[in-house]
């Protein structure tokens, strides 16, 4: 409770400060301060066997994200209170040599997986999936201290981007780093046509248990033509040495007026020499655009097949930009 009573007051005190970083923007020195956020509220309909509560509000999100650049320099720091659960998600410092040249050192997420990669907030749906969290579970995603180099060549004929990274191992669970393991991770993408982008990802780590090195490695797509939004990524890897999973999407939205319905398909093999832990799940949508900084977004969660608990989920979220 003391925890989430100093985060409250750390959000407001930032909140009422916004206005004065602002105020600094266009300095003579060409630095440039900014500060957004956002709040997530969920409500949930669990009708799932085996599930309780049946019925639940949660404070989702909170993100506070304060940035400091100059020319060549600059630095980014998030708060987050997800739940009601303090932490400092970024904090990065980074220097730009050129657009194809930047060093970033810091607590960030791993180059790896674009729907890792997405901002919460521009999620077309409310929540990332299960193959998320499948290699979220064995370490491959998330957030971790490190330091990355990442740029951009021919950005007027057919951009591509990098990026390469080297980071502690331990998910920025500790300031200091406890021992010699690492992951490694590294994102090529291509922008063969307009609003195509194309993607391939691997990252290498040591396995906790046996020190032997365990990877994974993905493709995926997005393409945005008008209201038009398509995409996918398929994702394999060690659960452990000697073992193999495998996961993949497809998700589709079309934004008509204030509406955008949504479709997203995805099925995930947790152990490929044992099919019984596959699952499919099936999730409609609709996002409801009240203004361009507000959206209430409804999905309705279906398992196909499944055995560990089946039935059907319901979220609602309401959610502001700011």
């Amino acid at each position: 409770m003391g925890k989430a009573r100093l985060l409250t007051g750390v959000l407001v005190l930032l909140v009422f400060l916004a206005p004065a970083f602002a105020k600094k923007n266009g300095q003579t020195d060409g630095s440039r301060v900014a500060m957004k956020g956002y709040v997530h509220i969920q409500g949930l309909a669990d009708f799932r066997t085996g599930i309780y509560p049946r019925y639940s509000f949660i404070l989702r999100r909170i993100r506070l994200k304060a940035e400091y650049s100059l020319p060549k320099f600059g630095a980014e720091l998030e708060i987050g209170g997800d739940e009601l659960k303090p932490e400092i998600k970024d904090a990065f410092i980074y220097y730009r040599v050129a657009p194809e040249l930047i060093f970033l050192a810091g607590r960030r997420k791993i180059g790896f997986s674009l729907e890792e990669l997405a901002p919460a907030s521009k999620l077309l749906l409310i929540e990332r999936g299960k193959m998320n969290e499948l290699f979220g579970d064995y370490g491959y995603l998330g957030r971790d201290i490190g330091v990355t180099v990442e740029g951009e060549f021919f950005s007027y004929q057919l951009p591509v981007g990098y990026a390469l990274g080297i980071y502690n191992g331990n998910r920025g669970k500790l300031a200091r780093d406890d021992n010699n393991a690492k992951q490694f991770a590294e994102r090529l993408t291509v922008k063969p046509l307009r609003g195509l982008v194309l993607g391939l990802n691997a990252t290498q780590r040591n396995d906790s248990a046996s020190g032997r090195l365990v990877n994974a490695f993905g493709g995926d797509f997005s393409f945005k033509s008008g209201q038009m939004v398509v995409e996918g990524e398929v994702l394999a890897g060690n659960s452990e040495p000697g073992d193999f999973m495998l996961g993949g999407y497809f998700l589709a939205g079309y934004r008509i007026g204030a509406f955008e319905p949504c479709l997203k398909l995805e099925q995930i093999e947790p152990d490929l020499g044992n099919s019984a832990g596959s699952s499919t799940e099936l999730t409609l949508g609709c996002n409801w655009h009240l203004h361009r900084q507000f959206q209430i977004k409804v999905n309705v969660l279906s398992g196909l097949g499944e055995t560990k608990a089946p039935g059907i989920k319901g979220l609602i979220q309401a959610q502001v930009s700011f």
